[in-house]
């Protein structure tokens, strides 16, 4: 809707054309709150425009504490429809008078309601009339079709002389009974709408059988409505009797507002007692003299510190301070004149404190003498924002003067209106140059005029545009015609009802560089912190994650985020306090976190360097986390298989000085005893010396043989000089010879040429897998089988001995060092030969099967890849 302010073409304003319509008119918002209202609405209300604008409208036109249950306005808001109602207004005087209240909506451009426009039309005059001439011509009445009210004319036999729409309107009667003409037909066709049917029907044949009793009821309706009929007999001069006429009147409304009006005025009361303003009755003598309090509300002993029956002992000068009689006399010649006045006074409290009030006053007559209702509102708080208001226009002043950025205003006309030295300088524009210049002429670079003045236009009439309530930035141009850049923020208000804009624009050549040159640097930046491996991020101090180069692995995105989000509360405290102290000293620190993941722990080794400002204080932290998981692990690894080396190689000394001991030890003894008794024997018997010289030569063959044994074990010549196969078959005829175990030995594809690590460690599993079923199995038959297959080599012993309970966890197939430890020392296939194996393997980069039942033997298949030693031929 158009501003009332703003001008027609005949050159009326529109609140001149809304003050000069006879109805009542206020505009009001989506929050009730009165926005203006014409002369003929605060006429009705005896208010002036001050009082209504921002005031609840149900509080100033009914004197509500919420919003009327008939609310018009409040269907509007919902419906966009407009509405209608009838109801009373209420006057500060506590007067009432009926109303008619039509309610449309006020729609944005958007289409969305802003609120509604309220049209009242004052009842008073014309209900008067009505009643007036129903009681002066009775007869008159019946003959007019647009009474309000529903009349029917009956003759002396029964038959409907006369009646008017409004009655078959408001009774419903059917056409068909209509033009019959009979009444008995008509009051049957009403009956079964009534409450009360065999009532009625009784008291109207009453009347008729008594030609000359008048009568007057309410009848209730079973759809709600009150009718208030009145009958009276027709006679003529001579005392004939003509018949007799009904009068049905619709009084569902006035019931309605009779009892609305009682509950206004309970609430009127209840708004006197408990309003927070200060509220005093007084009354003026005939010299205009102010005479003592007759009522006061709580809130006015409340501020003045008075107990009630000494409050209704004083005048209003009483609490007034002194130096006030001229505005107390100007009120007294308002409120004599016009009935109202508002002003504002100082009141004294009990106390002595002073509290400067505004008052509005409205005469009232009472019982034959005029009276004063006076509403003081405590203004203590805006008499202290006026002072703020006033202090704050001159720090403007003085800011906009001294301030570094342009400040400028444009009036609807497009010219400069205000210009400070700040828009001198960077503009090299006078100020005397510049008030009263087209701002887009003298600023703008010439092609972006035509946007400029066509944004204008649209500026002018609303007040909007795409520059408004944004900061934007533009090309301008200097005095000299020197274009440069600026970022300009923009706002309107109206100012006597004319648009104004306010700008404050500053030079961004300096930033636009500097942007230039940091997006370089941070696109140089962005490059290196992705391309290394390491995760980098940057931290405010406080501990939120300003920029990621990556995302850890389980981990959600962090940018943005302070840690107490990203990490559980105690690993967010211990970041958070290390952070506090590099913040603090400012020396870097590095320290390992142990993360926990998916695939269990992440170890991160953790860095932080602090960026200092200007100042030394640190700024910002950058942070540099490199994952040494597998560092870490390979750590553990290399110390658990060091360890396992070192077990190795005590277990395999042990077993080394048990067979010196228990095989070549055993045998050298033997001989040194031979040898010892040799002289005896000589000397007993000298024919038997040599046999006893072939003994002992006998014992030494058997320790060189024992020496031979276990240094093939060692190191078996055949592997080095013959290669794999060749040694494979001696192991094999080894164990056949000393437990009678057969064997079987297969070779498919083999080359004759195999790495000699790998032709060692094959050697080693097979070795250790026959002394297991040597010493274990009690085997009858033992398979042995070295296949090529796919690049790799596989290396099989299967037997059928006892086996053993001792299994791997999941299935025969397992990684490399999930063996270990299994079954019990000595038994099976669980002690430590098997965890022998299993490290071989291990460094072969093999993999295991390992499968054995208890009285179903075992069977252990070894891969391997067939490495660098492995491509010759078979």
């Amino acid at each position: 809707m158009k501003n009332t302010d703003e001008p027609v073409r005949n050159g009326v304003s529109y609140r001149a054309m809304m003050d000069n319509i006879q109805t009542g008119i206020a505009l009001i918002g989506r929050d009730f709150r009165i926005i203006t209202a014409n002369a003929t609405q605060r006429a009705f209300f005896r208010k002036s425009l001050k009082d209504l604008v921002g005031r609840r409208c149900y509080a100033a036109f009914e004197k509500r504490r919420q919003v009327c249950p008939h609310c018009p306005g409040r269907r509007v808001m919902a419906t966009k429809q407009p509405r209608e109602a009838f109801t009373e207004g209420v006057r500060d005087d506590g007067t009432r008078f009926p109303v008619h209240i039509r309610a449309y909506p006020m729609l944005a451009a958007d289409g969305s309601v802003t609120g509604f426009i309220e049209l009242v039309d004052d009842l008073t005059g014309r209900k008067q009339a009505e009643e007036h001439l129903g009681f002066r011509n009775a007869l008159l009445r019946t003959q007019q079709e647009n009474s309000p009210d529903g009349i029917l004319v009956v003759d002396g036999r029964g038959r409907m002389v006369s009646f008017n729409s409004r009655f078959v309107e408001m009774w419903g009667i059917p056409r068909r009974v209509v033009e019959s003409r009979s009444d008995d037909l008509a009051l049957k066709s009403v009956l079964d709408k009534l409450v009360d049917p065999e009532g009625f029907l009784a008291r109207v044949r009453r009347l008729y059988r008594h030609r000359r009793e008048r009568s007057r009821e309410e009848i209730a309706l079973k759809d709600g409505r009150t009718f208030d009929r009145h009958s009276a007999p027709m006679h003529g001069a001579d005392g004939t009797y003509y018949g007799r006429v009904w009068f049905f009147r619709d009084v569902t409304k006035r019931k309605r507002a009779e009892k609305a009006l009682a509950e206004s005025e309970r609430r009127f009361r209840l708004l006197f007692g408990t309003s927070n303003d200060a509220a005093f009755v007084h009354g003026v003598d005939s010299r205009g003299k102010l005479t003592r309090f007759v009522e006061v509300n709580d809130a006015a002993c409340s501020r003045l510190g008075y107990a009630r029956a000494e409050l209704l002992k004083l005048t209003p000068m009483d609490i007034d301070a002194g130096g006030m009689e001229e505005a107390r006399r100007q009120a007294v010649a308002a409120l004599r004149r016009a009935g109202h006045a508002v002003f504002e006074m100082v009141h004294v409290a009990k106390d002595g404190r002073n509290i400067p009030v505004e008052i509005s006053s409205r005469a009232f007559e009472l019982d034959g003498r005029t009276h004063v209702l006076s509403v003081a509102r405590d203004i203590t708080l805006r008499k202290r924002a006026e002072t703020a208001l006033r202090e704050s226009e001159e720090k403007f002043r003085v800011l906009a003067n001294s301030a570094q950025d342009a400040i400028m205003a444009m009036d609807d006309g497009g010219r400069i209106a205000y210009w400070n030295p700040a828009a001198q300088r960077i503009f090299r524009l006078t100020r005397d140059e510049a008030l009263g210049k087209p701002l887009h002429a003298a600023l703008a670079a010439p092609r972006h005029l035509a946007a400029y003045r066509k944004a204008f236009q649209r500026w002018r009439r609303t007040g909007t545009g795409a520059a408004v309530g944004r900061t934007l930035e533009f090309t301008a141009r200097r005095k000299d015609k020197t274009e440069f850049p600026i970022e300009l923020s923009m706002s309107s208000l109206r100012v006597g009802g004319r648009w104004m804009a306010v700008g404050i624009a500053r030079d961004i050549t300096q930033r636009r560089k500097a942007e230039a040159e940091l997006r370089r640097s941070r696109q140089l930046y962005k490059t290196l912190a992705e391309g290394i491996p390491d995760y980098v991020y940057l931290l405010e101090p406080d501990g939120r994650v300003l920029y990621s180069n990556r995302r850890m692995a389980g981990m959600p995105e962090v940018a943005g985020k302070r840690l107490t989000e990203i990490f559980p509360r105690a690993s967010a405290l211990k970041h958070l306090k290390v952070i506090r102290r590099v913040v603090r000293t400012g020396i870097p620190s590095r320290r390992e976190v142990t993360l926990p993941g998916w695939h269990g722990p992440t170890v991160l080794e953790n860095r932080l360097f602090p960026i200092k400002d200007r100042g030394g204080k640190v700024a910002m932290l950058v942070g540099l986390s490199r994952d040494i998981t597998r560092a870490k692990r390979a750590e553990e690894e290399r110390r658990a298989l060091h360890g396992r080396v070192v077990t190795s190689q005590e277990t395999e000394r042990k077993r080394l000085a048990r067979e010196l001991h228990d095989g070549v030890g055993q045998i050298l003894s033997g001989i040194k005893f031979s040898l010892q008794s040799l002289p005896k024997e000589i000397a007993s018997s000298p024919r038997d010396a040599g046999r006893h010289v072939m003994k002992a030569a006998g014992h030494l063959d058997r320790a060189i043989a024992e020496i031979r044994r276990v240094s093939q074990n060692l190191m078996p010549s055949e592997l080095e000089d013959l290669g794999l196969q060749p040694a494979l078959r001696t192991l094999c005829r080894g164990l056949k010879a000393r437990s009678g175990v057969a064997v079987t030995i297969r070779f498919t594809g083999v080359p004759r040429s195999v790495d000699p690590g790998l032709a060692l460690a094959l050697f080693r599993i097979a070795q250790e897998a026959l002394n297991n079923v040597e010493r274990h199995a009690r085997a009858r038959s033992v398979d042995l089988s070295l296949l090529r297959r796919k690049g790799g080599i596989e290396l099989c012993v299967k037997d059928d001995g006892k086996g053993c309970a001792a299994q791997p966890s999941a299935g025969p197939q397992r990684p490399l060092g999930s063996l270990r430890g299994r079954g019990r020392k000595g038994e099976g296939h669980g002690g430590l030969g098997l965890t022998n194996i299993s490290e071989r393997v291990e460094a072969l980069g093999g993999t295991i099967e390992f499968d054995s039942k208890p009285g179903k033997g075992t069977r252990l298949l070894v891969r391997a890849p067939m490495g660098n030693g492995g491509n010759g031929r078979p």
